[in-house]
């Protein structure tokens, strides 16, 4: 009778052998930084983003699986404070690459922070649109606002 040899039992217990931490914190700061090298670049398309939308999906995928990458050398390997110490770093240096940006795939947050302009001014933002003749002196309306025409929402008349 022949014995049959599993395909992947040395590959398996290679990747259940004990490594090094230092190890998993070096492919960390290497993940970090091929992370925000993908976030500067999709920073750099969010101004004409219709027109790099595959260019888009696939940096944010590549982000996604150098994410999963991190999340399992996190989940394997004990780590110690250096590793947070890249992972607290790489958080902040993300936001840092992608704070410049302007929102690209919606508007809305201009409409917002308008209608709670006009709710400070104690005027009723149902009523009141940003192209209208009310104006709230110290706060203009954004350039970018495209719904800047209609009321927040509809005006109904009964």
């Amino acid at each position: 009778m022949k014995r049959t040899v599993p395909l992947f039992s040395g590959y398996l217990g290679r990747l259940k052998a004990p490594a090094s931490g230092s190890i998993a914190t070096i492919a960390l700061a290497t993940l970090a930084a091929g992370l925000t090298g993908i976030y500067f670049c999709v920073e750099q398309l969010q101004d004409d983003l219709d027109l790099h939308m595959p260019e888009f999906l696939g940096l944010l995928l590549l982000a996604g699986i150098l994410y999963v990458i991190a999340v399992f050398l996190v989940e394997r390997f004990r780590l110690g404070r250096a590793a947070m110490m890249v992972i607290l770093a790489g958080t902040v240096l993300f936001r840092l690459v992608l704070l410049p940006g302007t929102p690209s795939l919606s508007d809305d947050v201009y409409r917002y922070q308008w209608d709670g302009r006009v709710q400070r001014a104690h005027l009723n933002p149902y009523l009141a649109v940003p192209s209208s003749s009310i104006h709230i002196s110290p706060f203009p309306v954004h350039q970018n606002c495209l719904g800047c025409s209609i009321p927040t929402i509809p005006n109904r008349q009964a």
